[in-house]
């Protein structure tokens, strides 16, 4: 039932025909002068102190904006009070001033939209028979593993993955069969691979995601089993509240103990920086992580394992460090076929020590 506000006076709906020519006053409410500080701070009181459910009372909120452009970062907009109030109105109205990232989250409430009904309807328009991948997938957010697959003749297609965005492919290692994905890079594309994966049968799931190097530790090629991830990214907050880490699964990370150590290759244990920005990674960024003595930065963890933690499902991630973020000449070498060599074996020493996760 929408709420009924008083004391606000109702703002027409403004069309080409009526609405004014653009000035230098910022238009709110469709042409409306933007409230003086204090009719702006009693307004938003006001809006604030009810629920806002109405469709009308909706679109005015987040219609209301600047008439012209938003002023550019130079320009000092964010220590401007007067400014700042003004492009800050609609956040302000709508969730106290919290972030949208933040606002509107209700992390007891189920999925509306969930990856079984994706899948369904996605089998249903693509003729695919309701059957299972491999329990043990993996995320390849570079694609060489899967490049390097089939380019040996050892992957092949696997018929029963409905997803629409990615083919997902099968090998074999050490007896074990694996479903893998290339190229999901980034946070967002990984969970909603990771999503579907798990929907659609797999019990645990790997990634070994490529990295740059914060913490100088050794020089590169090496690897990193991610035991936590500093939540630098957006879909982590869409599945659990706001903290400054996800953690990887204890007794996954514990039951890995030793399983390197014959490895040609170091795998150390620690924690990362995961972004969404990787060309936005500035110097000060990165003297701060190295403070946090966090070892390498990478797209995907920290969402990741917020998924992993709120779905209760079996996720392990290894950063293969393999650069300096590009500022040593020769920078980006991985190793045999581009590293995919030792990630492969990586992947099958680590699905041997869990099959105990799959029953």
């Amino acid at each position: 039932m929408a709420t009924k506000f008083e004391n606000i006076d109702p703002i027409p709906f403004a069309t080409d025909a009526t609405r004014p020519a653009p000035s230098d006053q910022h238009s709110f409410g469709f042409g409306r002068p933007l409230p003086t500080n204090s009719q702006y701070r009693a307004s938003s009181l006001r809006l604030q102190s009810r629920l806002v459910t109405s469709p009308e009372i909706y679109f005015f909120v987040t219609s209301a904006r600047p008439w012209r452009r938003l002023p550019a970062a130079g320009e000092n907009a964010t220590n401007n009070r007067q400014q700042r109030d003004k492009v800050c109105l609609v956040m302000a109205i709508n969730d106290g001033g919290v972030p949208p990232i933040l606002a509107q989250k209700h992390y007891a409430q189920p999925s509306a939209f969930t990856p079984e009904n994706l899948l369904r309807e996605a089998r249903r328009q693509k003729r695919i028979t309701d059957s299972c991948i491999p329990d043990v997938c993996v995320l390849d957010p570079d694609g060489d593993i899967v490049r390097s697959l089939l380019a040996r003749g050892e992957a092949r297609l696997e018929p029963a993955w409905a997803c629409y965005h990615t083919q997902l492919y099968t090998f074999s290692r050490g007896g074990i069969c694996f479903g893998i994905v290339g190229c999901a890079v980034g946070a967002s594309f990984a969970v909603l691979i990771a999503e579907e994966m798990f929907a659609s049968g797999c019990k645990l799931l790997i990634s070994v995601t490529s990295s740059g190097q914060i913490v100088p530790v050794r020089p590169p090629p090496y690897f990193i089993t991610i035991e936590r991830a500093l939540r630098d990214e957006g879909t982590s907050y869409h599945y659990m509240a706001a903290s400054d880490y996800s953690h990887a699964d204890a007794g996954l990370i514990s039951a890995l103990n030793g399983a390197f150590d014959e490895f040609s290759v170091p795998v150390l244990t620690g924690a990362t920086w995961t972004t969404d920005a990787p060309f936005r990674e500035t110097q000060p960024a990165i003297d701060g992580m190295r403070e946090r003595n966090l070892m390498a930065v990478e797209m995907e963890a920290a969402a990741l394992y917020a998924f992993a933690q709120v779905r209760q499902r079996s996720v392990v991630c290894f950063a293969h460090v393999t650069n300096q973020m590009g500022r040593v000449d020769g920078d980006f070498e991985k190793g045999e076929a581009d590293g995919s060599h030792d990630a492969l074996q990586l992947i099958a020493i680590a699905a041997a020590r869990l099959q105990s996760w799959l029953r």
